[in-house]
């Protein structure tokens, strides 16, 4: 998640008029017209989205929510150790006869004395197997007990429903399965070419789709994958996706380093009017 404190080289407790005075100057400094550097379009385009939110009282406030999130949750990240699995036991040691010859190999051993250690030994063996696929089935019940204790049982139920944001429409299942599709937006001058997209009455006919997995939780975000996409410029197939709740019925999706805020079917009702006059997930 990137710190739009730090790229407008502010506090976070900074005034608006503040962060307004640092992006002008740092606008001033990296807008491509005055400077020729190739990596200025992409600090100014940085600059840009860094203001448009933090130069926001309700997206501000948003954000610094969701920074403060990102933090926690990266922090504990940090603190979680990886868990070394034990290594598998031994195999059995070779059986010698009476005469000190190898029989492990299954050679017929002769004397009776010798019986009741190789008895010992299959025994062992035996148990020892039997110990082994037990665990192995401790492991795989702890595992679905895990997957199913962070919602109760219910899969992705509290992800699960229609967000949106202006072009953009994500339908989540209770199973973690999900779909995108979006517009695209071309926009349209004098030169014939490129041409603008098809209207046919209040329709957009152009942009694309996408099928995503989310897999795991933790909290309040579900941890997903791109399973395929016709635009990969959008989802990237095989990338990650997070998707983090927020309150009044929103949530924030992070893909490929940026981020979306998206609206539920409740957020018009649960939004306050502040909020809802900014109109952060699209009119």
């Amino acid at each position: 998640m990137k710190d739009y404190y730090d790229i407008l080289q502010v506090s976070p407790k900074a005034e608006q008029e503040v962060i307004e005075a640092a992006y002008r100057r740092l606008a001033r400094k990296y807008h491509p017209d005055v400077n020729r550097d190739p990596s200025a379009a992409d600090r100014m385009r940085d600059l840009n989205h860094a203001y448009e939110v933090l130069g926001d009282p309700g997206k501000r406030a948003e954000y610094d929510a969701a920074l403060r999130f990102a933090r926690a949750r990266a922090g504990a990240r940090t603190t979680q150790g990886e868990r070394t699995p034990p290594p598998p036991p031994p195999p059995p040691p070779p059986h010698h006869g009476a005469k000190g010859r190898d029989t492990s190999a299954g050679e017929t051993v002769g004397t009776p004395a010798t019986r009741p250690a190789r008895r010992r030994a299959v025994l062992i063996a035996l148990g020892l197997a039997g110990l082994m696929v037990a665990g192995a089935w401790i492991a795989v019940g702890v595992w679905f007990a895990m997957g199913s204790a962070g919602d109760g049982g219910k899969g992705f139920s509290a992800f699960a429903k229609d967000w949106w944001h202006h072009g953009l429409e994500l339908n989540v299942q209770a199973n973690g399965q999900a779909s995108a599709t979006w517009r695209s937006y071309k926009w349209c001058s004098d030169d014939p070419s490129p041409s603008c997209d098809t209207i046919v009455e209040n329709r957009i006919i152009a942009g694309g789709s996408a099928t995503l997995m989310f897999e795991r939780m933790d909290g309040s975000t579900a941890f997903g994958r791109v399973v395929s996409s016709n635009d990969e410029r959008v989802f990237a197939p095989g990338s990650e996706v997070l998707l983090m709740l927020l309150p009044y019925d929103m949530a924030t999706l992070e893909h490929l380093g940026y981020e979306t805020t998206l609206c539920g079917p409740d957020y018009p009702d649960l939004a306050p009017k502040s909020l809802f006059d900014t109109f952060p997930c699209g009119a």
